[in-house]
């Protein structure tokens, strides 16, 4: 994808999550960061080096929310997460959800790294990488959500389950 479609997708995006979060009152909108392999992120997703300004490569966001990544409230991004969870197919004899995840959700403010797959689903590499570098697979239900629909499923349930 070229630099210059990279930032219109990104705009159109983050405008739409801004738009989203006028609607239900969020003042806090997420930041929608430019694309990454896959290899790249799960590189930097759970690093035990904190920093005190999330890096370039990791906070490559639209114009229109720039100044946002530097706010101390993003910040959190460049942590490492309380729990990595790999939305994954359901498949017999793997557990539903991570053992750790109802303490998790009882923590004041956790911090949960989801990794969604592409329509297909990740490969057995990527489903192996991201377990390599800690990500527990995550089955919602029986069926095989959209990846359009799993971030939505996905954020409801731990929602739900919180409280």
């Amino acid at each position: 994808m070229k630099p210059a479609q990279v930032e219109k997708k990104l705009a159109h995006w983050q405008q739409v999550a801004i738009a989203a979060c006028e609607q239900c009152g969020l003042n806090r909108p997420p930041l929608i960061l430019a694309p990454q392999s896959i290899n790249e992120w799960l590189s930097n997703t759970n690093s035990d080096a904190k920093t005190t300004d999330i890096t370039k490569a990791q906070m490559a966001v639209s114009s229109i929310v720039s100044v946002l990544s530097h706010d101390p409230y993003y910040q959190v991004l460049a942590d490492a997460a309380d729990l990595c969870m790999q939305m994954s197919v359901p498949a017999a004899g793997q557990p539903a959800m991570p053992n750790a995840l109802p303490d998790t959700l009882k923590q004041q403010t956790p911090y949960i790294k989801l990794l969604i797959g592409p329509e297909g689903g990740l490969s057995q590499d990527e489903c192996q990488q991201a377990e390599s570098v800690g990500f527990k697979p995550w089955q919602i239900g029986t069926r095989v959500l959209r990846t359009e629909t799993a971030p939505v499923v996905a954020l409801a349930t731990l929602h739900a389950l919180s409280t």
